[in-house]
């Protein structure tokens, strides 16, 4: 069973279920790229987060665009996502394709 994740955006409430693609480390940081499960996820997601554009992938049932977040550190402790910068954006997503060229079909 894929791993899944659920964030709630502080800001409406709302949240949103995704599918974990990958984790990725670069650096002393590291990044995860999620797939929103439905439209309406996809709706929920993209006010919540850029979602990288251009990273149709056939092999996808209902959405076809990933979002990339920071994993981070509270000062609590707890895990907290962070958005990412455009450039560093870019760099994560040609390695999620390398790492992924034979798990999903890159449009």
């Amino acid at each position: 069973m894929a791993e899944r994740i659920y964030l709630i955006n502080e800001d409406t409430g709302k949240g949103v279920d995704f599918e974990v693609l990958d984790r990725i480390r670069v650096g002393r940081k590291q990044y995860i790229v999620l797939l929103p499960l439905t439209a309406e996820d996809v709706e929920i997601c993209s006010s919540m987060m850029e979602p990288l554009e251009g990273t149709d992938m056939e092999d996808m049932d209902d959405c076809t665009d990933v979002c990339i977040l920071e994993i981070g550190k509270s000062q609590n402790g707890s895990t907290q996502f962070l958005r990412v910068e455009d450039d560093v954006l870019d760099c994560v997503f040609k390695l999620f394709r390398d790492r992924n060229e034979d798990r999903f079909q890159f449009v």
